[in-house]
């Protein structure tokens, strides 16, 4: 059996293959690791038993790994004086360990009061800010002192090169020697062992999550909201026992957290009530559920691929930061399993989070997406979802009214929230922007005298047969009985048909504008003009339409 060193070892110089979700930092070709040399890592410390070995072992192993060690100890302001001998122990056993230690002190009850949140909630927010916090001041640190050696570096080489060049000679040889070594990232470590990935499991799985929250915590994964950070997690192959068993071998004792015992708190409750009880019906049930935690994950990361290649064929369009376009049809080609993650996927992208974000709201963009017709619904973040013409459209609401405000309009009706979304997807199908205003249009008429060969072929600037107009043309939305010219023989077509052949998405068929003499419409924007109107060697005055968004002259 491993030493407890060694299993430490390997978590941080593994040459295994590590997923992505891992976040693993690639030192050479043929050597994955979760963390390696020129890494910084904080320790949080809280002084109780697994706290205390994460950092003895990391103690004994950063010289070998070549990582930089410091701890932090957060005072969280709510057990009196035994959180006061908590700090003072933990600084203690940093002295003697020779291991820088910060204590941070928060008045997590204060905050929580203030935020309307629990107890043990904020105290984590907390935590984790003071650790990320942490980071930062030390990054801050090494930026600072790497400046003080550039500048050092640099008069050193600049002297060098005027005795050898000339009295203020410049070379590159400053430069790449104040280039300096580069900088590690920076690591969270925090002490969580096989029982806390257990009753994470549990915990997530009585609360309805699906199959990423039984995946339970990774070894490492980004730090969310500042994803530069690294929280890594060496303690996870670890059970209690083992490691009560390595802090008392090293004779430094721990602290007990007196609130552990609380069942007011529902890990509490899995942790001293559940846990025991599995145990009962067989010894090895807290391996077995972190080995269901580890198959998930790798399940997840399929699943993960499946999904991203899913919603790529599923995307109808450019999808932009506050819009996102699902054709459903092909939506509901896929197995329904990938078709719902897909949904939350699209959710999560176009909300900008997953927090808040249930099996509830997937159900309901499938029933939106069951309904025959236009549907709509609001979700989590300012989300609105439209079903229109067989497209699902995300877009933000937020990002649509102050766009109105600038405007001076009010708040943005259903369609307006979309149009960006519509447009992309009708640039996607034909090729060009949609002009929805007659400003979008430029026209000119002018005379000719050629054989019709030279018309331009830009998609964005067409000629027409001023003789055969002879007025005028309207600019206007579509109208009942409007059709198109497909052949000199008189073959026509109506725009509605042409519009649902091209693709249009229905909701904008009503608010396209376009060039129309009566019934006629002389040109639909990336479809065709009306083949009655076509410049030949008979023209002598051309009408040249052009849509403002290309610079193509007439």
């Amino acid at each position: 059996m491993r030493t407890a060193a060694e299993k430490l070892s390997s978590f941080f110089l593994s040459r295994k293959e590590v997923r992505a979700d891992h976040a693993c930092v690639h030192r050479d070709e043929d050597k994955i690791g979760l963390a390696g040399p020129g890494d910084h890592i904080v320790a949080a410390v809280s002084g109780g038993a697994d706290s205390v070995c994460m950092l003895l072992l990391l103690d004994r192993i950063r010289s070998e790994v070549g990582f930089s060690l410091r701890a932090v100890h957060v005072h969280h302001g709510i057990r009196g004086e035994s959180a006061d001998e908590d700090a003072r122990f933990v600084l203690q056993l940093c002295e003697r360990l020779g291991v820088r230690c910060d204590v941070i002190h928060v008045d997590v009850p204060a905050i929580a009061k203030e935020r309307g949140t629990g107890i043990e909630e904020t105290a984590r927010e907390e935590r984790y800010r003071a650790l990320r916090e942490a980071c930062r001041a030390w990054e801050r640190e090494e930026a600072g002192a790497q400046s003080d050696s550039d500048a050092q570096v640099s008069v050193a080489a600049q002297a060098d090169a005027g005795v050898q060049a000339g009295e203020g000679a410049q070379t590159d040889e400053g430069a790449e020697q104040g280039s300096g070594a580069q900088v590690g990232r920076f690591c969270i470590a925090v002490a969580h062992h096989m029982e806390d990935q257990a009753e994470t499991v549990l915990f997530r799985m009585a609360r309805g999550s699906g199959l990423t929250g039984v995946a339970g915590m990774r070894p490492a994964a980004p730090l969310p909201g500042d994803p530069a950070i690294l929280v890594i997690r060496p303690l996870l192959q670890f059970t209690r026992d083992e490691i009560e068993e390595i802090v008392t071998e090293a004779g430094t004792g721990w602290r007990e957290d007196e609130s552990n015992s609380d069942v007011s708190y529902a890990r509490n409750r899995i942790r001293s009530g559940i846990l025991p009880e599995l145990a009962q019906i067989n010894e090895a049930a807290v391996r077995h559920i972190c080995a269901l935690a580890e198959e998930s994950a790798q399940a997840v990361e399929y699943l993960r691929s499946e999904t991203d290649a899913a919603l790529a064929r599923c995307t109808a369009g450019e999808s932009g930061a506050d819009s996102l376009v699902i054709d459903v049809k092909t939506l509901l080609q896929e197995h329904p399993l990938i078709a719902d993650r897909v949904l939350m996927e699209a959710l999560a992208r176009a909300a900008g989070r997953r927090r808040d974000l249930t099996r509830e709201h997937v159900e309901a963009l499938r029933d939106l997406c069951a309904k025959n017709g236009t549907a709509e619904g609001d979700f989590p973040g300012g989300v609105h979802a439209l079903v229109s013409g067989g497209l699902l459209m995300f877009s933000r609401k937020q990002a649509a009214a102050r766009t109105s405000a600038l405007n001076g309009a009010s708040q943005p009706a259903a369609a307006d929230l979309h149009t960006e979304a519509l447009l992309a997807v009708a640039r996607a199908r034909i090729g060009v922007t949609l002009p929805l205003d007659a400003a979008d249009y430029q026209m000119e008429v002018f005379p000719y005298a050629g054989t019709g060969d030279d018309a331009p072929s830009d998609t964005y600037t067409k000629w027409l047969d001023y003789d055969k107009i002879q007025e005028f043309p309207a600019l206007r939305t579509r109208r009942a009985g409007d059709r198109i010219g497909l052949s000199a023989d008189g073959t026509q077509k109506k725009l509605s048909r042409c519009l649902i052949d091209a693709g249009i998405p229905e909701p904008l068929r009503d608010r396209i504008v376009f060039p129309c003499v009566g019934g006629d419409v002389l040109w639909i924007p990336g479809y065709r003009i009306h083949a009655a109107y076509k410049v030949s060697g008979k023209t002598k005055r051309i009408l040249c339409i052009t849509l403002k968004e290309s610079h193509t002259e007439c």
